[in-house]
């Protein structure tokens, strides 16, 4: 069967395209569907850029001179090309990705396009759509968040574009065309379980206030040992429709025991070959998987620190990220960010942030990162685990080292805490996102 790799426009494409590409072999060996994908390479669109004014403009201006400005000629051409580049069969149901970051992190854009056959002008409307989608692209990239992590990251340039034709198995009642869930499996080798989230991310919200809840719904020993988390993603619907929910019971209706066994043997094949891996795997008809996404992950050294029982202010009971950071310097916030706060992570590195968030959702739509960037560590003093932070939100910490606990804090510490600590007390914050194991502690002096 005839693969199509194509790259348009001069240099590189980006991560995610050079990632999945260098995987191909082992995706196809391993009996996974390999996906036909065209890459923009960012220059494609850097006059487009500088055109549109978009470059000298704060966040929110920025965002919205992309969308104010029409693609010339060339640039069209450009798109054009793209989606003629596919299977004529598989045009019009594409995602359209960021081609940046390739390891989930979900702060750039990424959505889908679908036009029906009974669409007459289905070509005119499928590359309006494409074109729609590819300027929430670009604009993701001028978010506060996304510029954050790209200085964190040392990234200096635009993200490119990844097509892909639409895989997946319908879902849906009353003749509805929904597209069945991805799956975003984070694995980091033998010594540790993998961490897999089931949702339809792509067509919808991509923000830090998407819809998060998360339940436990299988045996961890389904999968490759692993932790299996579902969660409620927006589903893909044809002709541009408004985005819908899918919901547990449809998700669960598509992976039972069978596919999970069918699926669990290729897996293995896979990461035994390539290592740790970021992946993202759509079901398709049947017992067929594609491999949407895939690349390499760096493995944390994850010591336990020991401390006594006695010392430890607060017990994880949900967490984000791995790492061991220590520090002597606590800083100590309530509800949403002031000023002093984003001013005090713009002068520090390295400290230790304890949130009274009361819940994990309320941390995840109102700490913008550029607000706590600089943190080693973030603890969370919440009131019940109500849901836990958004998974996308987990890999852009990730990626940035930073872990993330959650718990109540010991209340013979709060005093403690809202004090600040005194400057030679040193603290530890322990978090194994894999067992599920954190916590905050005193170190002995």
């Amino acid at each position: 069967m005839h693969i199509i790799e194509k790259t348009l426009g001069t240099g590189n494409p980006g991560l995610k395209t050079l990632a999945l590409r260098g995987d191909r072999s082992h995706i196809q060996k391993a009996g996974f569907r390999y996906v036909d994908n065209v890459a923009l390479t960012p220059r494609v669109f850097e006059r487009f850029l500088e055109r549109s004014g978009a470059l000298d403009a704060s966040a929110d201006e920025a965002q919205r001179r992309i969308h104010a400005t029409d693609f010339d000629e060339l640039e069209c051409a450009s798109i054009l090309s793209a989606f003629l580049e596919l299977p004529e069969h598989l045009r019009y149901r594409l995602l359209v990705r960021s081609d940046d970051y390739p390891r989930g992190i979900g702060l750039w854009y990424s959505g889908a396009v679908s036009v029906s056959e009974s669409n007459g002008s289905r070509t005119v409307a499928l590359i309006e759509q494409l074109k729609r989608q590819i300027k929430l692209v670009l604009a993701s990239d001028f978010k506060d968040d996304t510029k954050t992590f790209k200085e964190k990251k040392g990234i200096t340039h635009s993200p490119g574009i990844l097509l892909m034709p639409l895989v997946g198995q319908r879902i849906g009642s009353n003749g509805s065309s929904y597209f069945a869930p991805s799956i975003s499996i984070n694995y980091l080798g033998d010594t540790q379980d993998a961490i897999i989230a089931v949702g339809a991310g792509f067509g919808g919200s991509n923000s830090r206030s998407a819809r998060t809840d998360v339940i436990s719904l299988v045996p961890h020993s389904l999968i490759l040992d692993s932790h299996m988390v579902f969660s409620n993603w927006p589903a893909v619907k044809e002709d541009g429709g408004d985005v819908e929910f899918v919901s547990f019971k449809d998700i669960l209706s598509l992976l039972d025991q069978s596919l999970f066994d069918f699926l669990n043997s290729m897996l293995k094949s896979l990461l035994t070959a390539t290592g740790p891996r970021y992946l993202e795997i759509v079901k398709g008809e049947g017992q067929s998987w594609a491999v949407v996404q895939s690349a390499p992950v760096e493995v944390p050294s994850l010591a336990m620190p020991s401390v006594k029982e006695s010392h430890i202010l607060l017990e994880a009971a949900s967490v984000l990220s791995s790492a061991v950071v220590r520090s002597s310097v606590l800083r100590y916030a309530n509800s949403s960010p002031r000023d002093e706060d984003i001013e005090f992570n713009r002068r520090n590195h390295g400290y230790i942030l304890v949130l009274d968030a009361k819940t994990c959702g309320r941390f995840a739509n109102s700490w913008p990162l550029h607000a706590l960037s600089n943190a080693a560590a973030i603890v969370l003093h919440v009131n019940e685990i109500s849901r836990p932070v958004a998974s996308h939100l987990g890999g852009m910490f990730r990626e940035l080292g930073i872990p993330v606990i959650a718990g109540q804090l010991d209340a013979r510490f709060m005093d403690l805490l809202m004090r600040r600590p005194n400057q030679n007390m040193n603290f530890v914050v322990y978090a194994d996102e894999f067992s599920g194991r954190g916590f905050l502690a005193r170190e002995q002096q």
